[in-house]
C-alpha cells in the first residue's frame, strides 16, 4: 500500500550512518539559527524604525516651538536648518495633529 512512498524516501535519504547523523544534528541547528536570526532582525528593525520616527517627530516639534516663540528670524532659522541637517524646510500655518500614542497593530 505505501511501498511506492517508502521506496521514494529510501532513495532520497542517505545510506551511510555519518550522513544520517549529520542530518540529525545539522538540520535542527540550521533551522533554529534561521528562526532566531529572522526574529532578532525583525525586532531590531521595528525598534530602529520606532526610534527614528520619534527623533523626527521631536525635531518637528522643536521646529514648531522655535517658530512659535520667535517669528522674527524665520529666514535665519530655515537657512541654518538647511545647512546643518542638509534638507530644506518650509513653514506653514497649519496645525499638527493632536494624536499622540502608540501604534495599534
Amino acid at each position: 500500500m505505501f511501498s511506492g512512498l517508502n521506496n521514494f524516501i529510501k532513495i532520497i535519504l542517505p545510506k551511510r550512518l555519518f550522513y544520517r547523523a549529520l542530518i540529525i544534528v545539522a538540520a535542527p541547528t540550521i533551522i533554529l539559527q534561521l528562526i532566531i536570526t529572522i526574529v532578532f532582525y525583525d525586532s531590531i528593525w521595528i525598534k530602529a524604525n520606532k526610534n527614528s520616527t520619534r527623533a523626527l517627530v521631536a525635531q518637528l516639534k522643536t521646529i514648531q516651538e522655535v517658530y512659535q516663540n520667535d517669528k522674527k528670524n524665520l529666514d535665519f532659522f530655515t537657512d541654518s536648518y538647511k545647512n546643518n541637517f542638509n534638507f530644506e524646510i518650509g513653514i506653514s500655518q497649519e496645525e499638527l495633529p493632536r494624536y499622540s500614542g502608540e501604534r495599534k497593530i
